[in-house]
């Protein structure tokens, strides 16, 4: 789900690819190496997200906490 897991109670709010931002991306919108999530949620559910994009990346782990 790359718009939003109702499950894990978070929302991509923009997708920035390269320069340009995707915003509200819909539920056929698909990731690509490089992008950069814009997320909408508990910190919690956000680190999960992250989880999901990259398992087990350190630098997801620092980036979570920083929300």
């Amino acid at each position: 789900a790359t718009a939003s897991s109702s499950r894990s109670s978070w929302t991509v709010l923009t997708i920035v690819r390269g320069e340009t931002p995707i915003a509200n991306p819909g539920p056929d919108a698909r990731l690509q190496a490089g992008d950069l999530l814009v997320l909408c949620g508990r910190h919690t559910a956000i680190a999960g997200a992250l989880d999901m994009v990259e398992p087990g990346d350190p630098q997801t782990q620092d980036a979570a906490e920083q929300v």
